[in-house]
């Protein structure tokens, strides 16, 4: 019905411009507009702002139909597992597809300079063990996730996202890069003291990124 009704206003458009054309060849330098032209030409124009004015309500349409894109931070606890179900329960479209992507930010690894004394005490096969644990830790946070998504009875599209470094910068970066929607995050309970010294992801997050922010308590905090 919308399309049949933006070809009308095409078709008449079209029409009446054809018609104003053929007025002005009568004599445009000398003849004054008469009552017919301008109401021609005031139907013309009226119609094309019209037109114009649908064009732009059905594209605002299609861009508010896009899939969403929801991005939920994940780590080893509880807290962010929850935040995960809580999401899918109740952020997640049941009627449409949404695009979930899981995003872990690992630590970067210790740099020491030439001079550090506790660069030696790493040997090769330690940094080689503490990279593979962290890699391992990436595939269980991950797989117990993903494990947790397909329990949903939504239709979703799940991607993997590994960051690398100070988490709280690291999920801003990304989600700015990626254009998301929202922001899911765990409130992890570390106390006045923890939180204090090492500040709270969340709520830098919460500062910092362009998009909403959810931030969800797991009933054991309330």
């Amino acid at each position: 019905m919308k399309g049949s009704t933006s070809h009308f206003h095409r078709f008449l458009c079209q029409s009446i411009g054809t018609a104003g054309k053929i007025f002005f060849s009568l004599n445009p330098k000398t003849q004054s507009l008469n009552a017919s032209t301008s109401f021609c030409l005031l139907i013309y124009n009226f119609l094309k702002v019209s037109f114009s004015y649908t064009v732009t309500a059905m594209e605002a349409v299609n861009m508010k139909k896009k899939d969403p894109k929801i991005v939920v931070a994940v780590d080893e606890t509880d807290e962010s597992m929850y935040a995960l179900s809580w999401c899918l329960a109740n952020l997640i479209s049941q009627t449409s597809t949404s695009n979930l992507v899981l995003l872990y930010v690992k630590p970067s690894p210790p740099v020491y300079s030439s001079l550090d004394a506790a660069r030696y005490m790493f040997s090769t096969d330690v940094i080689v063990a503490l990279e593979k644990y962290g890699s391992d830790m990436v595939n269980t946070v991950m797989r117990r996730a993903e494990a947790i998504c397909r329990k949903s009875t939504t239709k979703i599209n799940v991607e993997r996202i590994v960051g690398s470094g100070d988490a709280k910068d690291e999920i801003c970066n990304i989600v700015g890069k990626i254009k998301a929607d929202t922001l899911v995050m765990g409130c992890h309970d570390y106390g006045f003291f923890k939180r204090a010294i090492l500040g709270s992801v969340s709520d830098h997050c919460a500062k910092h990124v362009k998009c909403p922010v959810v931030i969800v308590k797991h009933p054991k905090q309330i």
